[in-house]
């Protein structure tokens, strides 16, 4: 009676040491062959989901960066953001679009947008006379002319640049063009590779 109740013990360790294994075998005891297997495939890790990070700014409520699930669309990075803002230019994204990890959506104003509202202008300033193509606009000294050969740049918004320059000084980088009424985020994306302060 001792030596079954021992060997019983005997069996109850054993199949424990091989389910912490991890093991599928056979254990004999007297003459009796018992099968089991530690395998539990109610605990198998689900695959791991890629994930993505996008930077949204420009007309949205949080401008920032977001952590989304790889496939993920524009519209759910919108609703990620906290919505539109209420001067946003709604129809210039394709909604629909897929976002791609380290992708930088640029949302504008309406305002920003009314020049090319479905974003279908490409980024390239047109020439006057005989300027090269691949000269840079300085706006430092440029006209209101050649502010115009910007794209999304308007006689109101060169009025705008020569207003500021005029009042404040010149422009000590690129980027304070975007303290101008009505260039912001969106419109300098546009621009910023063909202009200069130099």
């Amino acid at each position: 009676m001792i030596r079954r109740w021992c060997l019983c013990v005997l069996l109850v360790m054993m199949v424990g040491v091989f389910s912490a294994c991890g093991e599928k075998g056979v254990l004999l005891v007297e003459g009796t062959s018992v099968e089991f297997s530690a395998t539990d495939d109610s605990t198998e890790q689900p695959e791991s989901v890629s994930v993505i990070l996008v930077h949204v700014c420009g007309a949205v409520a949080f401008p920032g960066v977001y952590e989304l699930e790889g496939g993920s669309r524009i519209y759910q990075l919108i609703e990620l953001a906290g919505g539109f803002a209420p001067d946003a230019a709604k129809g210039y994204l394709n909604l629909a679009g897929s976002l791609y990890d380290g992708q930088k959506i640029v949302v504008p104003t309406v305002s920003e947008a009314e020049d090319d509202p479905y974003g279908e202008k490409e980024p390239v300033a047109e020439t006057v006379g005989s300027v090269a193509d691949d000269r840079l606009i300085n706006i430092n000294t440029a006209d209101k002319a050649q502010l115009m050969t910007l794209p999304g740049i308007g006689e109101a918004k060169a009025s705008a640049i020569i207003a500021r320059r005029e009042e404040h000084g010149e422009f000590r980088t690129k980027e304070e063009i975007m303290q101008v009424p009505g260039i912001k985020e969106a419109a300098y994306e546009k621009i910023k590779s063909l202009i200069t302060v130099d």
